[in-house]
């Protein structure tokens, strides 16, 4: 299979290309070398090439209090974890109808911790996007699945050694997504 992985500098997204590669499959990477995606203007313009899984990985965390916010770095966290997997999956939509999407969330979704308000708010737009795309009337020819993830073992988790998940953990769960064709959703707990 030909793949497209946002996010493949580090992290969740370098080691899913690696793993997948290491499997046989084709990996298009798309990171901050070839497109800045806190510019979704350069999102927009993006040219989506044909391929039969899009990989919405790219993620930036935000631990900002909602009063002392950092409204740049606000704005920059919903551009890079929800609107450009949003521009990114219609343009794969218009161009591999028939392929597979996965949006990689996180558990923070279901959270109440007050310091991940912000990057949790992202996060849900992109789990709630997921949901209500996978069951409009795409759902006959595109498959669009939603990973959940717990707290992972990236440059994002620096200091956060509880209950953590590796990142091979997270590409091995891809690899069975892609094998197993009716999977729509799988939450992966911390340990």
């Amino acid at each position: 299979m030909k793949i497209l992985i946002t996010g493949t500098t580090s992290g969740i997204g370098k080691t899913l290309s690696q793993y997948l590669e290491s499997k046989g499959h084709e990996i298009l990477h798309l990171d901050r070398d070839q497109l800045d995606l806190s510019n979704i203007d350069d999102v927009k313009s993006y040219d989506m090439p044909c391929c039969d899984v899009l990989i919405n990985n790219a993620g930036i965390d935000n631990r900002d209090d909602v009063i002392d916010a950092d409204f740049d770095l606000l704005e920059k966290t919903i551009q890079i974890n929800l609107l450009s997997p949003i521009v990114l999956s219609s343009k794969f939509a218009k161009t591999n109808p028939t392929g597979t999407i996965i949006n990689i969330t996180s558990s923070c979704v279901n959270s109440n911790r007050h310091n991940t308000i912000l990057y949790s708010v992202s996060k849900f737009g992109l789990h709630k996007f997921t949901e209500l795309f996978r069951n409009s009337n795409y759902q006959n020819s595109l498959r669009v699945v939603e990973l959940v993830p717990g707290k992972t073992k990236t440059p994002m988790a620096v200091g956060k050694n509880d209950l953590i998940l590796e990142p091979s953990e997270i590409a091995e769960t891809v690899d069975f997504i892609l094998k197993n064709q009716n999977i729509n959703q799988i939450y992966i707990k911390s340990y």
